[in-house]
């Protein structure tokens, strides 16, 4: 089911019995919860209607909850989070007698817990078991599954299909965010134009809590001084992600701005970003130049080559205008370059220091 149908039929107040949200949107994933929750589950009765499992489950005392009949009213739910119970299982491998006695392990609280535990997928007699059960589930019971990660060539994900609701919660695009991030603004009665939204959704990571964060921070920065949220705002109060501050670096290299370069690489490693993964961003950023230069050869019109590339219109400007700096050859150049600097990293010829350094120098020259 897609998120928009979702919205609708919570809005109608069409709810399912079983639902699984997986994907990497966790602030999605828990608006949607937190709305079906709220259609469900009174708060005067919550703690003897709602139920909160996370982490390692025994599938029986899922049951157990599942089967116990709701109290002043006329539902119960159950909301299990990163059970790994959807996680293809390792084959080939003994479990050990941990883990063995883990399955019947059952972590839970009445109230919302925090999340980043470490899951395992759950056992076949295990996941046979619960989608042998979640087939005739009783009426008065909800139960919402919220993963991370799901196989869904498993026995029991197919079950869910065919037995309740499932919904994947990808990051959002770019425009979607753009337009979310406006919206977010509007609430809290701050106006930001489309081009200066789409600045704040590049500079962030991906996921709308970060963003979201972001948002607040700048809030709290122009309370009673202006209604109005400018770049420069942006630039003064958040705080940017990996992939812009490696934009900034290949424009810094591009314009032979070494200085500058190195001391972007310098912040980057204090905030532990690790060495390999600034030079995987990097070459990350070097192939999207390589697209943009091909698209453009091809002859792929203006209008068309954001998209093409997924990227914002003003993230446009900038490549075209970063493009300028690279030719085929040194391009070309580059790339052959990191792979020999990571064969090298890789058998301790070269530190990473040393290689990002290397790398940055040929982007300059």
């Amino acid at each position: 089911m897609s998120i928009d149908k979702l919205k609708k039929d919570i809005k109608a107040g069409k709810l399912d019995n079983i639902y699984l949200f997986f994907g990497e949107e966790e602030f999605l994933k828990k608006i949607y919860t937190d709305k079906i929750v709220e259609q469900l589950v009174s708060n005067e009765f919550k703690q003897f209607n709602y139920v909160v499992m996370e982490g390692k489950i025994s599938v029986n005392a899922l049951i157990d909850f599942a089967e116990t009949v709701p109290m002043f009213s006329d539902k119960k739910l159950v909301l299990v989070k990163n059970s790994g119970v959807f996680k293809a299982k390792k084959t080939g491998s003994k479990a050990t007698n941990d883990e063995s006695e883990s399955q019947d392990v059952i972590e839970y609280k009445s109230e919302e817990t925090s999340s980043g535990k470490k899951t395992k997928a759950a056992s076949n007699s295990e996941s046979e078991h619960l989608s042998e059960y979640l087939s005739d589930l009783p009426d008065y019971t909800c139960i919402i599954f919220m993963e991370e990660n799901v196989d869904k060539r498993s026995k029991l994900y197919k079950s869910l299909q065919k037995n309740g609701t499932v919904v994947e919660f990808a990051h959002q695009t770019p425009a979607d965010l753009t337009k979310w991030v406006a919206r977010e603004f509007a609430t809290l009665n701050f106006a930001i134009d489309s081009y200066t939204a789409a600045y704040l959704v590049e500079i962030c990571e991906p996921d709308m809590n970060h963003i979201r964060n972001e948002i607040d921070k700048l809030s709290l920065y122009l309370q009673g001084n202006t209604t109005t949220v400018s770049r420069d705002d942006i630039d003064n109060v958040c705080i940017k992600s990996i992939k812009s501050k490696i934009f900034d670096l290949t424009d810094a290299a591009a314009q032979q701005n070494s200085a500058r370069a190195l001391k972007l690489l310098d912040e980057m490693i204090q905030t532990k970003e690790p060495v390999p993964k600034i030079i995987f961003m990097i070459n990350r950023q070097i192939r999207l130049l390589i697209q943009y230069k091909s698209l453009v050869e091809a002859g792929t019109p203006s209008f068309e080559l954001a998209k093409r590339l997924g990227v914002a219109p003003f993230v446009l400007k900038n490549l075209e205008r970063q493009a300028k700096g690279f030719d085929k050859q040194k391009i070309n150049r580059i790339m052959k370059l990191s792979l020999e600097l990571d064969a090298d990293m890789k058998i301790g010829k070269i530190g990473d220091r040393t290689a990002a350094e290397i790398l940055i120098a040929e982007l300059g020259a």
